[in-house]
């Protein structure tokens, strides 16, 4: 059914943490539904840049009407640190 289609639908991202060397990350959501995500777009994948860790959300509309959220996690780090290695 339709309802049980919505609540199949799944969601990924191409990189769970952001940095400064990886800025942003598309989310997207398996495509054939309609789409509300916290971030007031309505498209099956977003790329966003936050600059703190951040749970973005979308409601997933299956043809009968019936709504699953989703959410994904990315989290932000600051800085990255890079240790000199000596091979002495």
């Amino acid at each position: 059914t339709a309802a049980a289609a919505a609540a199949a639908a799944g969601i990924s991202s191409d990189v769970d943490t952001v940095t400064c060397l990886i800025p942003s990350a598309t989310i997207s959501v398996d495509p054939g539904f309609s789409y509300s995500w916290s971030t007031l777009e309505t498209t099956s994948s977003i790329l966003v840049s936050p600059n703190a860790s951040t749970l973005y959300q979308v409601t997933v509309t299956g043809a009968n009407g019936c709504d699953t959220i989703l959410d994904q996690n990315i989290t932000v780090l600051d800085k990255i640190q890079i240790s000199p290695h000596n091979d002495t």
